[in-house]
């Protein structure tokens, strides 16, 4: 392609984004020197995020290309929480957007993992600290502390030694405080995340260089999951993927691509008939 693309992160992100693109798509990659994404929300809580994650990235790549005057720009907006069908596991979804300011195009991605360490509990005593922090797999991965009261919230975040994490719990338990301790979720004191950010640009770099059919406009990707992939025992209905709809930007071009998984039928255990 030979363009440049400006990534707009404060959080080290370029580390994973930049060698994918650079080499899938041949372009140059540069960070917005200087960005501050946490203006449009913190995993923390400082600044909330008040709108959807796919909202957010958009406001972060305009804001960007704003501020280098640029016509590409890369952002990206990651979600923690518990798994949409598994409540009890928690669950990492990474979004990246690529934003062409001067034609009005964009083209995002989406990719989720139950692969995290996202977490948090109150803690008594060191004891209670440590096995935390264990399961967690610090110190490879950050944590914060904080303490929740009506009249004193503090939070130490970007915490990666045991000195560091002892010291600030024992300066935080002599105020009588109740504390918490959380995962760090920034991308750049989480290597877990960071590969998941890594694996969506790889998708990114899949979907830009899929052409319309038509009109060979780039990033002709799905835009629809069509249900109803019929039980292989009673032959009905099931609420699993039965086509995938792609369609270009450009020109509207759609395209059906049926069984897009490479199955014709659903196992009954799926099927609300023979499985109630």
């Amino acid at each position: 392609m030979g363009q440049t693309f400006w990534i707009a992160t404060k959080h080290q992100k370029e580390a994973v984004i930049e060698p994918v693109l650079a080499k899938e798509l041949n372009v140059t990659c540069k960070k917005i020197s200087g960005f501050d994404t946490d203006a449009f929300g913190t995993f923390c809580g400082t600044v909330a995020r008040t709108k959807t994650p796919l909202e957010t990235a958009r406001l972060k790549a305009n804001e960007g290309a704003r501020c280098v005057n640029a016509r590409y720009v890369i952002s990206s907006e990651g979600s923690f929480g518990p798994h949409p069908l598994y409540p009890m596991i928690a669950c990492d979804v990474e979004l990246l957007l690529l934003l062409d300011r001067a034609e009005g195009h964009e083209w995002h991605v989406t990719r989720s993992s139950v692969n995290t360490n996202f977490g948090s509990q109150q803690v008594e005593n060191e004891n209670q600290l440590v096995a935390f922090a264990r399961l967690a797999q610090f110190p490879g991965h950050g944590l914060m502390l904080r303490t929740k009261s009506e009249i004193n919230n503090t939070i130490v975040k970007g915490i990666s030694t045991w000195a560091q994490l002892k010291l600030t719990y024992r300066r935080l338990k002599s105020t009588g405080e109740n504390i918490f301790v959380e995962t760090d979720m920034r991308a750049m004191f989480n290597p877990t995340r960071m590969r998941l950010i890594g694996h969506a640009a790889r998708d990114l770099a899949s979907l830009l260089l899929r052409a319309c059919p038509a009109c060979s406009f780039p990033g002709f990707g799905v835009t629809d999951m069509i249900p109803g992939l019929a039980c292989r025992q009673c032959g009905l209905a099931t609420r699993s993927v039965k086509s995938h709809i792609y369609t270009c930007q450009s020109c509207g071009f759609l395209q059906e691509d049926k069984f897009p998984y490479g199955k014709q039928n659903e196992e009954p255990l799926y099927c609300f008939f023979c499985n109630p």
